[in-house]
């Protein structure tokens, strides 16, 4: 039985998250193009700017340059890439999710989307969609397979309902009846 709630709720969050990726990248684009040919601020040379060749030459020169300018960039730089390479790969691992939950929804990548949706709603938006299609899937599985959560305690048996049953007893005459009426007697 499919889930088409899931099933749309995973689309809308990898439209989510491919706009996400495509703003960094023109983030990360608009960051590399301010260094128009490869051009950094430097303190240690008479014009005050350096030109690189390549772009990690002047990933290197910004670090090698001792200005706090490139420190900040070169780290913002390195993030943007690290963000670009990181969402790439889960966008992949959901589009990869999505099919194989548009085959069997029973499957366990209902586990996949649940953690990735914790992962991008720690961070930003888009992770709700797929942290709901993940509970849903689960939901349905757990609906398929019969599973319980675990069973509650059964409640300790009152001893109210014994003692009185015990109180309305005859009492039997107890073998040792000479100490008994030694006690009687003291």
């Amino acid at each position: 039985m499919r889930n088409k709630k899931a099933e749309s709720l995973v689309v809308t969050g990898l439209i989510l998250h491919i706009i996400q990726w495509i703003f960094v990248l023109w983030a990360f684009l608009k960051i590399k193009h301010l260094f128009s040919g490869y051009t950094i601020y430097n303190p240690n040379v008479i014009n005050g700017s350096m030109q690189s060749l390549s772009f990690m030459q002047m990933l290197r020169s910004m670090m090698y340059s001792g200005a706090l300018v490139n420190y900040v960039l070169f780290f913002v730089i390195a993030l943007l890439m690290y963000c670009l390479v990181l969402h790439a790969i889960m966008i992949i691992l959901e589009i990869a999710a999505y099919v194989m939950i548009r085959r069997n929804p029973s499957s366990s990548w209902a586990y996949f989307l649940t953690a990735a949706g914790v992962k991008l709603a720690i961070f930003n938006i888009t992770g709700i969609p797929f942290l709901a299609a993940g509970f849903l899937l689960m939901k349905q599985k757990q609906a398929e397979t019969g599973e319980k959560g675990p069973e509650p305690k059964r409640k300790p048996r009152t001893r109210i309902r014994r003692q009185g049953r015990r109180l309305n007893r005859n009492r039997r005459k107890s073998s040792l009846a000479v100490e008994y009426q030694k006690e009687k007697t003291i």
